[in-house]
């Protein structure tokens, strides 16, 4: 089983603010994919709640402190999305740490 550091970040965005925040938040994630410890990302929206999304992230970080220290800080390419998140939702991202504990796929 993969040793990656897997993460989720759940997002309740202002109506009126969907499309900015999905435009910033495309451009964001079309970078980091181009980051070294990068694995691999998936975008999701409720489908109870159109404004509810849910980002699931791979990293090859030993941990979650260490991403931040490596993909978070000094990234230009974060600056405007960071700087303007926080207008966008409705509340604070919630971040959950993952422990993988099982791997399945076809």
């Amino acid at each position: 089983m993969s040793k990656d550091l897997v993460f989720t970040v759940e997002f309740n965005v202002k109506p009126e603010a969907k499309d900015e925040f999905l435009a910033s938040l495309n451009q964001v994630v079309e970078n980091m994919a181009k980051e070294e410890t990068f694995v691999l990302s998936y975008l999701h929206r409720d489908v109870n709640d159109p404004n509810k999304f849910l980002i699931y992230e791979r990293w090859s970080e030993p941990s979650f402190e260490d991403f931040v220290k490596n993909q978070l800080q000094g990234k230009r390419y974060r600056d405007d999305y960071e700087a303007k998140i926080s207008e966008w939702l409705v509340k604070d991202r919630g971040i959950s740490v993952l422990d993988p504990t099982g791997e399945w796929s076809r």
